[in-house]
């Protein structure tokens, strides 16, 4: 489960939702991407709505290092890359992920 468990729990609970949807999960991966018919989205960065933080930040306690705190600038923007009407790239990124989902540590969660 990720740290931010109210904000992931939302995330499964939309998709769970949404017709012809299933989520899989693999802790050795960290692979981003979504095909919806032939438009493509492959992110450096976690889906999610905390993505496009950037702000100040005063305190910012630091989990694997308790006796450190930052100050500054924190930010979450990361790349993309988006693609529309590209059938052969959707095409091959759906063949990849059926190869993921077939490996012996990915996991259907819904």
């Amino acid at each position: 489960m990720p740290s931010n468990t109210t904000n992931f729990l939302q995330m499964v609970n939309f998709l769970k939702q949404r017709p012809n949807t299933a989520y899989y999960f693999n802790t050795s991966l960290h692979a981003k991407f979504i095909v919806v018919d032939d438009t493509i989205i492959i992110s450096t960065g976690n889906l999610t709505e905390t993505q496009f933080i950037y702000r100040h930040v005063a305190s910012m306690n630091l989990v694997n290092m308790p006796d450190t705190t930052y100050e500054g600038t924190h930010s979450e923007m990361n790349a993309y890359y988006l693609s529309r009407n590209n059938p052969k790239l959707a095409d091959e990124l759906v063949t990849y992920f059926e190869v993921l989902t077939q490996c012996p540590l990915t996991h259907r969660a819904f």
